[in-house]
């Protein structure tokens, strides 16, 4: 008897699936670095983003509450100048020669032109006015006001922003009550107009770097209403015009208002989802709102993404094409070595089916499992089995059961010997 190789088949698939997991595992390897790395790439981007809104916000924080300190700090200073008060009070008691209010006026005007101030009024505790110059843009009404409460309360204050009217400018006003004892009662009030759209609100407007959406917001709250304060960027004539209710909580400009600060995301008087930094202004009833458009701050984000997702496809179609390349030169190997051992087969049939006709010796060709292959007549003569049965066999099957103990030895010694 001879043994005969079983076929490669099922040696080749395994190779063939053995390299499409290797080929998975690396795609998926580079996929999950390419996303961590986006993640985290991401992750870094928006802290910076965060962190640099919120040292914008910080800045402009400090920018306007150093221009509120100033303009207190003049109002001390006015109050402090003991040269003149004399002479002012003079002037509102009708005391003081011509030379004497001209001087007055003088100083008076030249304050105003130095701080910039659109106008100024020297008023009366009963608001009525001694001095004005400048442009009051149309607050006269509000001024002389602001001089009943300055006179009463004695207070030096820097007013909130005010329009007269729907069309009237907004503008504000530092009241600043005369004395000419720390005790006594104020004899007159120095008020002057201030126009936010020239000092305060370019504080607020300007941003340190190139922005398309950016921009800064003061509001306040008036009743269950948050009202916007400046001019914005998106929008225009909504200077205490543009009203929005306190119900609307995704704005981050509500939730200012509503106490809360730090870095939010939100939509803003637009519906257009925002990135912003709240922050409430010290000594007043404004809070700002630091924002950028989303779109803007994650658009490199995006560019990101695109750039690796295109990347990884890149280096998963080269991995794919590889496979392909490797398996099919696999496959012709394959189909080469079952060609030559189907040449074999047939050779060694051939002369198998002589020696099965010819010979007078069984002949049994068997696989490396001992599964009868092929049989001659004379081993179909001898052992009484058709050539058919013989296929169906083993040659364990044809061993007499005396000899089974001894069969697994000899089975390994004729694989040696390879007969």
């Amino acid at each position: 008897m001879a043994r005969v190789a079983s076929p490669e088949n099922e040696k080749a698939a395994g190779s063939g699936r053995t390299v499409a997991v290797v080929v998975a595992a690396v795609g998926l390897s580079v996929a999950a670095i390419a996303l961590y790395s986006h993640r985290a790439q991401s992750e870094a981007m928006r802290a910076e983003v965060r962190q640099r809104l919120e040292s914008i916000a910080d800045l402009k924080i400090q920018r306007i509450s150093r221009w509120i300190a100033e303009h207190l700090r003049l109002g001390r200073m006015v109050q402090s100048n003991k040269l003149a008060l004399p002479a002012i009070a003079r002037v509102v008691k009708r005391q003081a020669s011509a030379a004497e209010r001209s001087a007055v006026m003088e100083w008076i005007e030249m304050l105003r032109r130095n701080w910039g101030f659109s106008g100024a009024a020297l008023l009366s505790p009963s608001s009525a006015a001694v001095v004005e110059t400048g442009e009051m843009l149309g607050g006269s009404d509000h001024c002389r006001r602001q001089a009943v409460a300055g006179a009463r309360s004695g207070e030096i204050r820097l007013h909130d922003i005010h329009r007269e009217s729907p069309s009237a400018p907004v503008h504000m006003t530092l009241s600043i009550p005369l004395r000419l004892e720390p005790e006594s009662e104020a004899f007159a009030v120095l008020v002057f107009v201030i126009d936010p759209d020239e000092h305060l609100f370019p504080l607020t407007q300007s941003w340190p770097v190139p922005s398309r959406t950016a921009e800064t917001l003061l509001v306040r709250q008036e009743g269950q209403e948050l009202v916007y304060l400046n001019e914005l960027r998106h929008r225009k004539d909504t200077a205490l015009k543009l009203r929005i209710p306190l119900t609307q909580t995704a704005v981050p400009a509500v939730q200012a208002v509503l106490g809360r600060t730090g870095v939010v995301e939100g939509v803003d008087y637009r519906g257009v989802p925002v990135l912003a930094a709240i922050r409430r202004v010290p000594e007043t009833e404004w809070h700002m709102v630091a924002k950028v458009d989303q779109e803007e701050i994650y658009a490199p984000i995006r560019k990101q993404a695109a750039f690796l997702a295109a990347l990884v496809s890149a280096l998963l179609l080269a991995l794919a094409a590889g496979f392909l390349f490797l398996r099919r030169r696999q496959q012709l190997k394959h189909l080469a070595e079952l060609y030559q051992a189907e040449v074999k087969q047939r050779i060694l049939q051939e002369r198998f089916d002589l020696l099965r006709r010819s010979a007078n010796d069984i002949i049994l060709l068997l696989d490396d499992q001992g599964r009868i292959v092929e049989a001659n007549d004379r081993a179909s003569e001898t052992y009484g089995y058709s050539r058919e049965e013989l296929q169906a066999m083993t040659i364990r099957d044809l061993r007499h059961e005396d000899d089974l103990a001894n069969f697994p030895a000899q089975w390994a010694e004729s694989g040696k010997s390879g007969a």
